[in-house]
């Protein structure tokens, strides 16, 4: 058997906790803070651990950037800013309006829309 930190169940079950924890601190900042502002320093906060992790555990030392095409920076850039903080902004600002429980009910329905996509879009087996 992998060690717990090689496991995928662990890994989600983390995730599911850190939503939850990020659901219920969201509505603490939402009050207080600028949806811009949130959105930033939760993509900040969050992004760099993410890119140490991925520059120290890779095995080549940050050498796979260096590959990276202009095409493939075009790419990441939009991911970023259209699924990631366009995302993250407009439910910072549904959470400073809206309900907050019907708002982070639809985030459970995220990999069922991931799966979804998969499999009509880039025709990935279920």
């Amino acid at each position: 058997s992998a060690p717990l930190w090689e496991r995928g169940e662990w890994w989600m079950l983390l995730a599911a906790q850190s939503m939850a924890a990020g659901t219920v601190m969201v509505r603490l900042f939402a009050k207080e803070v600028d949806p811009v502002v949130a959105t930033g320093w939760h993509l900040l906060l969050g992004g760099l651990p993410l890119l140490a992790i991925s520059f120290l555990t890779d095995g080549t030392n940050g050498e796979q950037y260096a590959l990276l095409t202009a095409a493939d920076w075009l790419r990441l850039s939009y991911v970023s800013v259209f699924g990631g903080a366009v995302g993250y902004g407009l439910f910072f600002f549904q959470a400073q309006r809206g309900s907050l429980t019907q708002l982070s009910s639809l985030t459970f329905l995220t990999p069922m829309f991931a799966v979804l996509g998969g499999y009509l879009v880039l025709s990935e087996s279920l």
